[in-house]
């Protein structure tokens, strides 16, 4: 069982596939769980402890995995990813930090770039600081 935090709301879930937060809908393996118009505050910050396969987010503030995941995707958000990533890690605006390994790219446009594992793919950004403290390629 998988527990999806946002704003202190918490969702139960098994087996989280993928995560999907657009506009006001959360769904997730494709059901849609709940709205976010019942949850306080302007600000969205989600926390997913457990595993997920593909995380998808338009706009949040933070994003905090605390488990493995394949892809996480937002447009505009802080990542930080506890457990390795065996895809890819995007968004356009946000800082990204990877605590352990990155099989795939790790990309955003505006924001920094820490990851302490290695890092098979790219990394990039255009307005950021970029620090890996391994350069291994899988």
């Amino acid at each position: 069982m998988n527990r999806v935090f946002i704003n202190g709301k918490i969702f139960e879930v098994e087996n989280v596939r993928n995560v999907v937060i657009d506009g006001s809908k959360i769904t997730v393996d494709g059901k849609e769980i709940s709205s976010l118009a019942g949850i306080k505050g302007k600000q969205i910050n989600i926390t997913i402890k457990g595993s997920v396969e593909d995380l998808r987010v338009k706009y949040c503030d933070t994003i905090n995995v605390k488990g493995n995941a394949k892809s996480v995707v937002t447009t505009t958000g802080n990542v930080r990813i506890n457990g390795s990533v065996r895809g890819d890690v995007i968004t356009t605006s946000g800082d990204v930090q990877c605590c352990s390994s990155v099989i795939g790219n790790v990309k955003t446009m505006s924001g920094d770039v820490d990851c302490d594992g290695n890092v098979g793919g790219n990394v990039s950004t255009m307005s950021g600081d970029i620090k890996t403290r391994k350069n291994s390629v899988y």
